[in-house]
Parts: structure tokens; C-alpha cells; sequence
């Protein structure tokens, strides 16, 4: 709203000097203002110029998002995009320092009937715009960056905890007694095991979809019914006979 404000004063100076030019020397002259309001526009237009420079960027670089995500635009060249206006917002940060005004442009706001303090906000409003871009962009990076690895990691993760939570009860609930002497060796086994039957898993569903997906839609919840039953009998029976012996009589 203060830059409204700002702007819409500034743009009411540059107006009323429209009309019948003279013989000028001064820049001001030609444009039919006073010194003061000349010197507040030159000041203005600098700083609004980086502005709307940052806004730009900062639009280039969700179009380029938007593209990506229109299928225009190749990930690889989305993200650079991306890396490439994070960069620029940094080193405009880096070299931002507080704005203080000098006696000259003090006078010439007073003289216009503008106040220096409000002025002043909004000449050290930047590096907060551009610290707001940052978070935005960088918000936006690490989606495209991770977001395709979360299903990999959040898959790989639950079948460790499974595999863990599986081991302790197979060895100290379900069969107890071992074939194999080194519990490293144990669990190196009982793992494999699990690979394999994870294995089935993928290659179960894999077969269904490309046997099944034109016959029936169901077919994900069939070929999931099936590889789980399938994984099931294997493991638990690979483990009975290849790692562990019976159970022992309490």
C-alpha cells in the first residue's frame, strides 16, 4: 500500500509537467518539474527498476515450473531455471544494504509533501521481498528435487521396518532355534530371503498389468491379493527350512 501511495504521487508529479515544453538546460526543466520532484523520480525509478527486475526473474522462473508441469519443459531444464534465479536472489541479498537517505532527497520528499520515513520503508523493502522469493524458490526446488524419491524412500523404509519387525519375531517368538550360528549370518539369510520375496512381489504385479490391465481394472487389487499371498508362503517357508529348525518344546 506505501508503494501505492509512493507511485501514484510520483506519477501525478510526471504528469502535471505534460504541456508546452521551453527552452530547457536542465533535465527537470524538460520535463516541466521541479528540481525536488526530479530528483525524487530519479531516485524512485532506480529503486522501483530493481524491483520490478526481482519480479521479473522471479515470474520467469514459475513459468518455468508451470511449463514443466504443462509438459513443455523438461524437468532437467525446470530446475535449472529454478537454481538459476535462487543464485541471482542470493547475490542481490548479499550485497543489499540498509537504505538511509540523504539530506538532499530528504528535502526534496518534504518539499513534494512526502514523507521521508515512509520513503525510506520502502527503499529498505527489498531484501525482504527478495528473502520472500528465496523461501518461495527454494520451497519449489526441493519438490522437484525429492518429491519423485519419496514414494523410493517412504517403499524402502517400511520394507526395512518390516524386515527388522519380522526378524526379532521369527527368531524369539515363532521358530526361536537356528541353523546358523552367527546371528549376522542369520539375519544376512533372512534377509536375502526377504529380497526375493519382495522380488515376487514386483514381478507378480508387473505380469498382471501387462497381462490383465485391458481385461479388467481390478486388476491391481487381484495381482496385489496374489503377490502377497505368494511372498507370504515363500518367506515363511524358505525361512522354516533354511534358517530355522522347530520350534523348541517349552
Amino acid at each position: 500500500m506505501r508503494r501505492m501511495w509512493i507511485f501514484a504521487a510520483l506519477a501525478a508529479l510526471l504528469l502535471s509537467g505534460c504541456g508546452a515544453k521551453t527552452q530547457a538546460s536542465e533535465p527537470w526543466e524538460e520535463l516541466g518539474v521541479s528540481e525536488a520532484a526530479w530528483t525524487v523520480i530519479e531516485d524512485f525509478s532506480e529503486r522501483y527498476s530493481a524491483l520490478d527486475a526481482d519480479g521479473l526473474r522471479y515470474d520467469e522462473a514459475l513459468e518455468a515450473v508451470q511449463s514443466y508441469l504443462d509438459g513443455g519443459l523438461g524437468q532437467a531444464e525446470a530446475l535449472g531455471a529454478l537454481n538459476s534465479a535462487l543464485e541471482a536472489v542470493g547475490a542481490e541479498l548479499e550485497a543489499a544494504e540498509p537504505v538511509s537517505l540523504d539530506a538532499g532527497l530528504e528535502e526534496a520528499l518534504r518539499e513534494l509533501g512526502i514523507s521521508p520515513t515512509e520513503y525510506e520503508s520502502f527503499a529498505n523493502s527489498r531484501p525482504n521481498d527478495l528473502q520472500n522469493q528465496q523461501l518461495r524458490l527454494s520451497s519449489l526446488l526441493f519438490y522437484f528435487a525429492f518429491h519423485q524419491s519419496y514414494a523410493v524412500i517412504a517403499n524402502g523404509l517400511s520394507f526395512v521396518a518390516g524386515l527388522l519387525a519380522n526378524y526379532f519375531l521369527s527368531t524369539f517368538w515363532v521358530f526361536r532355534s537356528s541353523k546358523i550360528k552367527s546371528r549376522l549370518a542369520e539375519f544376512m539369510a533372512f534377509a536375502a530371503i526377504g529380497v526375493v520375496g519382495l522380488l515376487l512381489t514386483i514381478g507378480i504385479t508387473k505380469l498382471f498389468e501387462i497381462t490383465m490391465a485391458d481385461v479388467t481394472s481390478a486388476y491391481q487389487i487381484i495381482s496385489k491379493v496374489v503377490s502377497t499371498a505368494v511372498a507370504f508362503l515363500w518367506n515363511f517357508f524358505a525361512r522354516k527350512y533354511l534358517i530355522y529348525s522347530k520350534k523348541d518344546e517349552a
